[in-house]
């Protein structure tokens, strides 16, 4: 018989209460749970950008992170601009010919970034030597790179993307590490004046907390487990109560 035991006394009541019991494990898992939300700018999003711009913040909906993205050092200023081109839409880098190093910076932290780009040129102009290429990808925290090319048009070799075609085409991931990442830094370099590249896609995922639903859901949870302390004790066998529970 179970009577007036403290310490069996939640076991018995989710036995009797198994709706109740559920959702109390539900409203648990939610408040252990941060939720994250999924930021994509597309080609023609990022086409929208002003030429010869320095500087550039993406507008996003409320709640999510701002990404700003900036020239930090060129050989001429201003080397990004939109590209409305068909087929060749978005973030125009290095359109004037010029390397350029730029900066991704968000207004809160995020775990993971995921840039896609198109026209990365392996062919000098005029039959010039020299290819363009990406590297010196620096995060502000700890991250793991991977890199993808659908049609195998670009090379990774650990630490720089080079075109392996006319029109490079390749995918960057960054994963955060540990600390989440505010910031990715990049070099892009042209031993001749090439037609630079487009980023044609821009993602990344972050955490938005919501300190209003928790502390609601705290309240609720602490006034479910006050009603609880303050029920009588259970009478009845364990067994016939598992069983009730069960088989409701």
């Amino acid at each position: 018989m179970i009577r007036s035991i403290g310490w069996l006394r939640p076991f018995t009541w989710a036995l009797q209460h198994r709706t109740a019991a559920l959702a109390c494990c539900g409203l648990l898992a939610g408040l252990g749970a941060t939720p994250a939300l999924a930021t994509i700018y597309t080609d023609l999003q990022l086409a929208q950008l002003p030429a010869d711009s320095v500087q550039y913040t993406l507008p996003g909906d409320a709640g999510e992170a701002t990404l700003t993205i900036s020239e930090i050092g060129a050989s001429g200023l201003g080397t990004m601009r939109g590209s409305d081109l068909f087929g060749f839409q978005g973030l125009w880098l290095g359109s004037p010919g010029l390397d350029g190093s730029y900066r991704l910076s968000f207004n809160r932290p995020v775990a993971g970034l995921r840039l896609s780009f198109i026209a990365l040129t392996a062919l000098g102009l005029n039959g010039e030597d020299g290819i363009e290429s990406l590297g010196s990808f620096v995060t502000d925290q700890a991250s793991l790179i991977s890199f993808s090319s659908a049609n195998a048009s670009s090379g990774w070799d650990g630490a720089t993307v080079t075109p392996l075609d006319e029109d490079g085409r390749g995918a960057l991931l960054f994963q955060a590490q540990g600390a989440l990442i505010t910031s990715l830094r990049f070099d892009h370099l042209q031993p001749v004046p090439l037609n630079g590249f487009v980023i044609n896609r821009i993602e990344y995922s972050h955490f938005l907390p919501e300190p209003s639903t928790a502390w609601m859901g705290g309240v609720g949870l602490l006034a479910l487990l006050f009603r609880l302390n303050r029920r009588p004790p259970v009478r009845g066998g364990f067994g016939s109560q598992w069983f009730d529970f069960v088989s409701r």
